[in-house]
């Protein structure tokens, strides 16, 4: 496993890597349609292409389930490059679509509007 993710790390997503990506419905009859549903998705289709590049981790939450002995850690990641696109993922044994070994490549912090980075590695 590697190293836990954390908010402000700056990773990299490619085609190696399988995440959840929001689709918000073409018609939105109820307040419940305006909340996107996560669907997976691989990068390493060309239609996904697009999604490939620099992320900043803003949040992970942590569950365990003790009924299924599985730990996993969800992560939330907002692109650098457009910050209208969000991904998550699991970083954990057990879950769909997992991620394991993602490294951050820096660090960033929040402005009042958006993500800066401070540091590479």
């Amino acid at each position: 496993m590697s190293e836990e993710l954390k908010e402000g790390d700056v990773i990299e997503l490619n085609e190696l890597h399988n995440v959840l990506y929001p689709h918000r419905p073409n018609f939105i009859n109820t307040e419940a349609d305006k909340e996107p549903t996560f669907c997976q998705v691989s990068l390493n289709l060309e239609y996904y292409g697009f999604l490939h590049g620099r992320y900043v981790v803003e949040k992970t939450e942590f569950e365990a389930d003790f009924n299924l002995i599985l730990n996993q850690t969800l992560i939330y990641c907002r692109s650098l490059e457009n910050s209208d696109v969000e991904l998550r993922f699991f970083e954990s044994e057990g879950q769909e679509p997992l991620n394991i070994g993602i490294k951050p490549i820096g660090r960033a912090e929040r402005t009042a509007s958006r993500w800066r980075i401070v540091e590479t590695y």
